[in-house]
């Protein structure tokens, strides 16, 4: 596999890239730009409506309604300003605000499917802050970065196999894939987009069919671990572990926690010990959606416990628990 040069210096704007998950990327949370507001979206809703929340006392304070043809189009979720959402149509990856729901500009993809509604994987791959957003073209096996300022293609890798999972790390400098392996079964590969050249190739043990696009790749900060549920994998050692029941998880900023999402509610999993410890967040709800704000110091999370909706905020460094709000819908 080859890439072309990528661009030696890019601006970071965009969305959130550090959080993987086994759900359906139909529900989408953003921390608006002053961390004031949340904002909440399911965009698998007959009609489609951005939710601003209070966040400190969870009212709701107004909303956005969107004009969205779910036929035509795929929303690939919320910046990580506050400010916009992305949405994939037949003329590119566009750019909606948030608080009118209007188009503000549409940037070329290159080799997009016929069917965009169907395009995987769902959810924005992208860098910490979002300018580089990485895109699968499955007529030329090739995965496209796009900068998402100025639609600029900034770079491709060319594959063997098509792949099944993404991945791209904080600064956009390496993207991560899994395809199958020569021999049988699959591998994932890490690929330096700087040094145009592959870095690692890990084994994976059995993989089902389900989870084909269903939750993106996520590297650590320190490129030590990678986690594409249920594996957490030592990147340095190729060591694979299963995370029995974890459907979201994210990594912590100080590199030493993972936050995961299962039947027992949050809990942080200490990377060096293997031991969890339980948040104060409650058993048996289902997590919707999770976001980090813009100045990468909280984590948000949005369960539905029963018929209610709640949000949590952790610390983004250490994982630790901040508060439980009920979100007050009408």
């Amino acid at each position: 596999m080859k890439k072309l040069g990528l661009m030696k210096q890019v601006l970071f704007l965009g969305m959130g890239c550090c959080l993987a998950t086994n759900a359906q990327a139909d529900q989408y949370l953003a921390f608006s730009q002053n961390d004031k507001e949340w904002l909440y979206l399911d965009s698998s809703a007959t009609k489609p409506v951005i939710e601003f929340f209070d966040q400190s006392t969870g009212a709701l304070t107004h909303s956005t309604p969107l004009a969205y043809d779910p036929a035509r189009q795929l929303m690939m979720g919320f910046t990580p300003d506050g400010f916009k959402l992305a949405v994939l149509e037949e003329a590119g990856l566009s750019i909606w605000h948030n608080q009118t729901g209007k188009r503000l500009r549409t940037l070329p993809v290159p080799d997009l499917p016929d069917s965009i509604s169907k395009y995987q994987p769902k959810t924005a791959v992208t860098n910490a802050s979002g300018t580089a957003q990485l895109f699968y073209a499955p007529k030329r096996k090739q995965l496209r970065v796009v900068h998402t300022g100025n639609g600029k293609q900034l770079g491709h890798v060319d594959l063997s196999a098509d792949p099944i999972a993404l991945g791209m790390d904080t600064e956009g400098r390496k993207v991560a894939f899994v395809i199958p392996a020569a021999t049988g079964g699959y591998r994932v590969q890490i690929y330096n987009l700087y040094k145009n050249q592959p870095e690692k190739s890990i084994a994976l043990p059995q993989v089902s069919s389900q989870t084909v696009f269903s939750q993106p790749i996520v590297l650590s900060q320190d490129g030590n671990y990678l986690v594409w549920l249920p594996y957490l994998i030592h990147v340095t050692s190729g060591a694979v572990q299963h995370l029995v029941g974890a459907n979201r998880a994210t990594f912590t900023n100080d590199n030493q926690k993972l936050v995961v999402a299962n039947a027992q509610g949050l809990q942080r999993y200490d990377l060096a010990t293997g031991v969890y410890e339980p948040l104060n967040a409650e058993a048996n709800c289902q997590t919707l959606a999770q976001d980090i704000n813009p100045t990468q110091t909280l984590l948000g999370f949005i369960q539905r416990c029963g018929q209610e909706l709640l949000a949590i905020t952790l610390n983004a460094q250490t994982g630790q628990f901040i508060k439980r709000l009920k979100l007050d819908r009408p």
